[in-house]
């Protein structure tokens, strides 16, 4: 019977900590340089991911991919006009009541079309997949909880932000059918890590994106329960200075067994958009 138990708590504990992503940012009086930093940590089971320039939209973005089926999706990303983006599954919501009525989400919409967090949050049409949102721009800072139903926006100056998998606004609480032991502490972490400082860095940022408190389940940078599981697959940063100008770091395990064996990439925006770069 104990047996039969810890297979059990071991099987919830996995499933509950799939298509998990850690976001944080922070704004204006909360960062040095006066602008906006914001962060993704992306948790997944293992699968190669790249870097990747768009230039099909209106606006060039530079993007993190994940193949997933055989192709490469979006999973987040910063523009040539200073406008970041990243996304976090609504892991509170069952993956088959989530996906029942799916359409596509609204990441490589936002970072084709926006130039900023306010034209952004004005495309509502684009907030019809339950997901998690969040936008930046050197101005201000922003998420998106688009529930089963509608969608509520929490938009900030001067302050902080930060989101795992479940839903935290009152009008999108009822979308919360099971909340995961992994998304209440990574979140509780991050506004411990976001209550350290009074202004943050870029550096300070990539600091808190490889904190392992909370261990293989639930720390902001996880190893997994299981090699094939869950677990902290990248890191995409983003500075967007107060003068527009963008600074851009990436962690990611571009092959699924590079576990340990990470690739960083730090570029800036202009050496992104203005000249013929190599991701």
């Amino acid at each position: 019977m104990k047996k039969a138990i810890l297979i059990l708590t071991l099987v919830f504990c996995f499933v509950n900590t799939t298509e998990a992503c850690t976001l944080f940012a922070a704004n204006g009086d909360r960062t040095t340089d006066g602008g906006s930093i914001i962060v993704k940590n992306r948790d997944e089971k293992p699968t190669e991911q790249t870097l990747m320039v768009d230039s099909k939209g209106k606006y060039k973005f530079y993007g993190l991919y994940a193949k997933t089926d055989g192709k490469w999706s979006l999973k987040g990303g910063a523009n040539e006009k200073g406008l970041a983006v990243v996304t976090a599954a609504a892991s509170a919501i069952p993956k088959n009541i989530r996906n029942k009525d799916s359409t596509k989400g609204a990441l490589k919409k936002l970072l084709a079309n926006c130039s900023t967090v306010e034209q952004a949050l004005s495309y509502g049409e684009y907030f019809s997949r339950a997901q998690f949102i969040m936008i930046a721009d050197k101005n201000e800072i922003a998420y998106v909880e688009v529930g089963l139903k509608n969608y509520e926006i929490k938009r900030v100056k001067n302050d902080v932000l930060a989101h795992t998998n479940h839903y935290l606004l009152p009008t999108t609480l009822n979308s919360n059918i099971k909340i995961s032991t992994s998304s209440k502490y990574r979140l509780n972490r991050i506004e411990t890590l976001l209550k350290s400082k009074n202004k943050f860095t870029l550096e300070d940022f990539i600091k808190f994106s490889g904190d392992k408190k909370g261990g293989a389940a639930n720390a902001i940078w996880r190893g997994g329960l299981s090699e094939k599981g869950s677990q902290s697959l990248a890191v995409f940063a983003v500075q967007i200075k107060k003068n527009g100008n963008t600074e851009i770091y990436v962690k990611l395990r571009r092959n699924p067994k590079d576990k340990g064996n990470e690739d960083i990439v730090r570029i800036s925006g202009e050496e992104i958009f203005n000249k013929t770069t190599k991701p």
